[in-house]
């Protein structure tokens, strides 16, 4: 672990027993240099907390004076040895080394260049499982002995590296490290990680090691600052041609069978887009590598996506440019000899000359269009109305601010700070993010004519940037959008035109055809978007070399559109397969226990979403992700303590909100406390509060939920607004303040109906809320009417709208209605509900449905109410306690209840 360090394996015994690696001086090496890079290393590692950085845990100097470190110990070895050992495939190798840049980039994110990245400081090991699949195996970077602190006042020794002196290996060093400078920032570990990758790739680094080093210091410096490597393809076509091909070609095959393809197999593969990736990031001039490890990352995801890469091949322009700075005096003098020669030829040549300049013109026009393609993409792409909106309204303020400030006087600042006040009270009530989105949408809008009129003699192109324009759309949340499904149909077209030569794009056109009519909504789009699903699914699983996270894509895509059952087995599907990259495979967990917990199998949801938190923890800093796991945990462990007795049921609904608590934070410092997801989780903590039940939690959750109302009026779109509204009414009676609760309740359907159509969820909940706090009132009969025409207005809705089966929705007003007319005694019209309901939930499975059994519970009892007015009634009331009987030990043999 470095030069001037001695590593010891020991047992740590306080303050609990524990492995680790102790690091300790080498005697004689207590230079200041040496001392100075010892205490460097140190404590940038105790700045750095990534699971895939070694970690330290204690320092110090030993009784002889030495210094020493104790870290975390890391089981692995060198990332290519154990690639190579575990014959792992390309993709494999990629999926690893994306983890390597996340780790760099936290380094760089502390003020930290490593400075000495090779596969010795790159050690790989199998994960728990040990499988062997790659989201069971894991990195940890070590060995930041020469890193360099990019920050002030990371040591207090300073660390002094002479000019000409080479800290780090020549072989895996950029040229900028090569020259002894000073002036290193954190491009030089992307070139070392290049390198890296380059190896992972062929199985040897650009420069041969033996050569390089045989070279002496000022060739081999030259080298590393001059010499272009050959590309990956170029080196290993190279050695398969070699004169003493036999040994040469059997070296290459073992590459090749390391990595589970055949030699031909592997060149064809790495002279398309694969290649490029370590190219870029071994640029010799640092402004044309990747800007950071994250983009590096992202880039090498992006190949695993079968996405447009932001690396590119260097052009010939770029060629040439490179070779005229490297040799400025020779190109002069060929230049000036040159043009003696080419003035005498000029004539005999015009001709072709022009037919040759028309050619390289085309070609020119062709890649600066499709550079601007990109860029544009790209400025589409980083459209963000909620950023715009809260950078506009900051820019308001901050301009009144000065404006104001620019006045003198006591009675001027007193004037100042109250119409600030007013301003800043004003503007709570603007929505700017609706008025950024509204701004963008014309953005977007404006860029459809131009795309047509610019790119209509290159169709793929114009087909990039419209599925850009869709998905910028649907960002933006304008999925009702008139021009959004025509625009998403030329895409369709443009691909299948082109599908032989580029049939991933076709899949992924029929993938965002699927979004949006998913998000359109209704019956009828629903089952479009699945045909689009499926189709696309069939052509990513199809695709030769295989694109696991676009097929992961597409199986969440059916998840999210599906029916219970089916949708459940899709997430699993993601959860299970071993192609997957850990990221997505959490993803998909959290879809698995959300889904689960609805369906009432809520220890299954509770195990799958823990054991995805442990996997997360793992996979890195996705706070979003973090945020998703906490709020379903929550949910589900909410959802478990329906079912157990008092004090189970106060332990798991304390727990669910710390899950919620954790899950609000996070999602504050993500979207802000304004945003609808926040607004959401903060009425799902509020909830759970209320299931307490204690005067405390009760007020707590009434702060909440008077928060909620301040912000959704103001900042909201109305579905947030009703559904925070309810939620305090909700409050309020549980309260006892039921006056209150049906004032509000009253204001709630008001507003609901500018928004909401009769008989839709929204409405349906609204207006259920106020039947429950008009029987809370003594009002039952007035309460009993309401119902009754709200599961009228509910069926016909669904009709209109072609919702056939079960909808749990209908069937809960159905039992509410059922026990307003028990109360009522009105026995007589009970059969007009039974009539209605029955078929409903007979729709739904026994095991599974939790709202098909309430209704058989809430039927089962008002028939034994009835039995007690009417004797006759008694055997129908019996069949349906035995009914009720029979499913509940269903549900506990599915694992839904204890």
């Amino acid at each position: 672990m470095g030069g001037f360090g001695v590593v010891w394996r020991a047992e740590r015994r306080e303050p609990y027993v524990q492995q680790v690696a102790i690091k300790l001086l080498r005697p004689g090496m207590d230079s200041e240099a040496v001392l100075a890079r010892f205490e460097q290393e140190r404590q940038s590692l105790a700045m750095m907390d990534h699971p895939n950085i070694a970690k330290v845990i204690d320092g110090g100097i030993t009784e002889t004076g030495r210094n020493y470190f104790v870290m975390e110990l890391v089981k692995g070895e060198p990332i290519t040895a154990f690639c190579d050992r575990n014959q792992l495939g390309i993709e494999k190798r990629l999926q690893l080394f994306a983890q390597v840049c996340d780790a760099i980039q936290h380094a760089h994110m502390k003020g930290v260049i490593h400075r000495d990245l090779k596969p010795g400081n790159i050690l790989a090991s199998m994960g728990d499982t040990g499988a062997g699949a790659p989201f069971n195996a894991r990195v940890t970077v070590i060995d930041f002995g020469v890193a360099k602190a990019t920050s002030p006042g990371l040591t207090a020794r300073q660390i002094f590296t002479e000019t000409g002196q080479m800290v780090g290996t020549p072989e895996y060093m950029s040229p900028e490290q090569a020259d002894g400078g000073l002036d290193l920032d954190t491009r030089t570990d992307i070139y070392s990680l290049g390198v890296v990758l380059y190896e992972l790739l062929v199985g040897a680094p650009p420069f041969d090691a033996v050569t390089l080093r045989s070279a002496g210091m000022a060739a081999m410096h030259r080298i590393i600052r001059e010499s272009d490597p050959l590309r990956p393809s170029e080196r290993l076509g190279s050695l398969s041609r070699a004169a003493n091909a036999a040994q040469v070609q059997k070296a290459v095959a073992e590459i090749a069978r390391g990595r589970g393809v055949k030699s031909d197999a592997l060149i064809r593969l790495l002279r398309q887009e694969l290649e490029w990736l370590p190219m870029k990031a071994m640029r010799k001039e640092r402004s044309e590598r990747y800007r950071s490890a994250a983009e590096f990352g992202d880039d090498v995801r992006n190949y695993l996506g079968g996405r447009a890469l932001l690396a590119g091949p260097e052009s010939a322009a770029y060629r040439a440019k490179k070779f005229v700075r490297r040799h400025r005096i020779g190109v002069l003098s060929a230049a000036l000899i040159a043009a003696s020669l080419v003035a005498a030829a000029v004539v005999s040549t015009w001709f072709g000359v022009r037919e040759a300049r028309a050619r390289a013109l085309a070609v020119q026009r062709l890649d600066e269009q499709q550079r601007v393609a990109a860029f544009q993409r790209s400025m589409l792409a980083g459209l963000n109305p909620e950023h715009e909106g809260r950078a506009w309204r900051a820019w308001l303020v901050q301009r009144l601010t000065d404006k104001l400030q620019s006045a003198e006087g006591s009675a001027r600042a007193q004037d100042r700070a109250r119409r600030l006040a007013e301003f800043e009270s004003n503007m709570v009530a603007l929505n700017t993010t609706d008025a950024a989105t509204a701004f963008l949408a014309q953005v977007v809008d404006g860029a459809r004519p131009t795309i047509d009129a610019d790119f209509r003699q290159m169709p793929q192109v114009r087909a990039d940037l419209l599925q850009a324009v869709v998905q910028i759309k649907l960002g933006l949340g304008l999925q009702s959008d008139p021009e959004l499904w025509p625009t998403q149909q030329s895409v369709l077209e443009l691909r299948r035109a082109a599908a032989s030569e580029r049939p991933a794009d076709l899949f992924d056109a029929l993938y965002w055809c699927g979004e949006v009519k998913r998000l359109q909504g209704g019956a009828k789009s629903t089952d479009e978007a699945l045909l689009f699903a499926r189709e696309a699914l069939a052509g990513r699983q199809s695709l030769d070399p295989a694109q696991p996270e676009a097929v992961a894509q597409s199986l969440l895509q059916i998840a999210n559109l599906t029916a219970s059952d089916e949708s459940i087995d899709a997430f699993r599907g993601v959860v299970e397969g071993n192609a997957y990259l850990p990221a997505t495979r959490v993803r998909a967990a959290i879809g698995l226990g959300e889904r689960l917990a609805e369906a009432g199998s809520r220890e299954e949801a509770l195990r799958v979403l823990e054991k995805a938190r442990g996997q997360h923890e793992r996979v890195g800093e996705d706070r979003a992700a973090s945020a998703d796991l906490r709020l379903n945990i929550g949910f589900a462990l909410e959802r478990l303590a329906t079912s157990l007795p008092p004090v189970e049921r106060a332990a798991k609904l304390d727990e669910a909100v710390r899950q919620y608590e954790q899950a609000l934070e996070l999602h504050a410092a993500l979207y802000g406390d304004d945003h609808s997801i926040t607004i959401e989780t903060r009425n799902s903590l509020a909830l759970a509060l209320m299931g307490i039940g204690t005067p405390e939690a009760m007020l707590r959750a009434r702060g909440m939920l008077d928060e909620n109302c301040k912000r959704v009026r103001a900042n909201q779109p109305p579905e947030e607004m009703v559904q925070a509204l309810n939620t305090l009414s909700m409050a309020l009676l549980r309260e006892g303040k039921t006056e209150e609760a049906d004032r509000l309740s009253q204001q709630v359907i008001q507003a609901a109906r500018q928004f909401y159509e009769t008989g839709s969820e929204p409405m349906v909940r609204t207006s259920k809320m106020r039947a429950l706090i008009l029987i809370q009132a003594g009002k039952t009969a007035e309460a009993e009417s309401l119902l009754a025409d709200l599961l009228r207005a509910r069926l016909e809705w669904m009709s209109k709208h072609a919702v056939r089966g079960y909808d749990r929705l209908a069937l809960d007003v159905g039992c509410d209605l059922l026990r307003a007319r028990v109360a009522l005694g009105d026995f007589a019209r009970l059969d007009e509900v039974f009539q209605v309901c029955d078929p409903n939930a007979a729709a739904g499975d026994d095991a599974q449905n939790d709202g098909k059994y309430n209704y058989l519970k809430e039927k089962a009892a008002t028939l034994k109410a009835w039995s007690a007015r009417d004797a006759t009634m008694r055997s129908e009331a019996d069949r349906a306690d035995k009914v009720v009987r029979d499913v509940a030990v269903a549900r506990r043999a599915a694992g839904k209840d204890s």
